[in-house]
């Protein structure tokens, strides 16, 4: 068989061409050297554009960007807060010596760049996920919102590891945040957290890990939680369940006493009356809607999520109003028979989550 080659028969084609002398001339070299002269340009402009975009933000509004509307010093203390559902967190350090740098500070801690501020941004994450942090703080039995600054490296690094060991999968130092001299870990997934004693962690080699699992409402916000932790009078691992109540204890009056107990309590979490009761709190309704959407920032909800109340004043006069439960503070809106919001009403409860009193926040 003859093989004719392909060059002979395309000799113009210089893509199936190439003589034994052929080079890249200067003219062919110099473009590609100005294309990466130009991407350079193209690539310092860009990072001195965004350089430029940050400097102009104040450092509050890169803050409030990343979740956080409050940061103030208090001596050698921190004080943050993440806005509505956000969380309220201290944090104590030695080296802030000015607001500026605390805010600083602050922003790298969120940013997950290491775990400062004990963690500061594991927990916020937590609390965005669940809402409720005093639900939080009663599940994994911490009485304080302030983090553990000053955990050495070497403890962090051992408590991921036993809980690494004993949940089976991989937990970094940088994922965990510390509270009351305890390590802390969530599962956003489960919504489960696991606390580990750092001094037990020292003195057992296979200390108990605390596990709180919390129930949460349609909204993903927690109504409750189940805990499994080692009791110390007992001698054992006990389990725990707490459940916020939900419906009323009993048939509520339609006109609540203006004593401060628990069925008026109820009253206003649950509504004891109806829209039919009064044609005035009907028609007022669009404007609490719209004060919830536009206002408060809860979408969706509707007539049917509202509660109507009636109740005796100081005056032995019947007052009504409409209620609002938000399931992200555990607090109901109250507004009066003309839409206008009011106040807040917050519900004191017992150790099973009963509705025992309330009162306005």
């Amino acid at each position: 068989m003859n093989i004719i080659p392909i060059s002979i028969n395309q000799p113009n084609n210089l893509n199936f061409k190439a003589k034994c002398n052929d080079y890249m001339t200067k003219m062919v070299i110099e473009p590609n050297k100005n294309k990466i002269t130009d991407l350079k340009k193209l690539e310092t402009s860009a990072i001195t554009t965004a350089a430029t975009a940050v400097s102009a933000l104040s450092i509050d509004e890169i803050l409030k960007s990343k979740g956080v509307y409050f940061c103030k010093t208090d001596d050698n203390l921190i004080n943050v807060s993440g806005g509505y559902n956000g969380g309220f967190y201290k944090i104590k350090t030695r080296a802030i010596s000015s607001e500026p740098a605390a805010k600083d500070y602050i922003f790298r801690a969120i940013n997950g760049s290491d775990a400062l501020a004990g963690g500061l941004a594991n927990y916020m994450d937590m609390v965005k996920d669940i809402k409720r942090q005093d639900i939080i703080k009663k599940g994994l039995k911490i009485h304080t919102y302030e983090l553990d600054n000053n955990v050495p490296d070497k403890n962090k690094k051992t408590a991921a590891y036993i809980l690494s060991k004993q949940l089976k999968y991989n937990i970094r130092p940088t994922d965990l945040f510390f509270v009351n001299g305890e390590a802390f870990c969530y599962n956003k997934y489960g919504k489960i957290a696991y606390g580990l004693n750092l001094n037990a962690m020292k003195t057992n080699t296979n200390p108990v890990i605390r596990v709180c699992k919390f129930k949460t409402d349609k909204r993903g916000n927690a109504i409750g939680f189940n805990t499994k932790d080692w009791d110390t009078y007992q001698w054992q691992v006990r389990e725990i369940e707490y459940s916020e109540q939900t419906q009323p204890s009993t048939n509520l009056p339609r006109i609540a006493n203006s004593e401060n107990n628990r069925l008026f309590a109820e009253a206003f979490r649950f509504g004891n009356s109806t829209i039919q009761d009064n044609y005035r709190l009907k028609i007022s309704t669009p404007t609490v809607l719209e004060h919830l959407s536009k206002k408060v920032g809860i979408v969706g909800a509707d007539i049917n999520d509202l509660q109507f109340i009636r109740y005796y004043d100081e005056n032995n006069k019947i007052q009504s109003r409409i209620g609002f439960f938000d399931t992200a503070t555990g607090r109901s809106l109250i507004y009066d028979r003309n839409g206008q919001y009011m106040y807040q009403m917050q519900y004191n409860r017992d150790n099973n989550g009963n509705i025992t009193a309330c009162c306005r926040f």
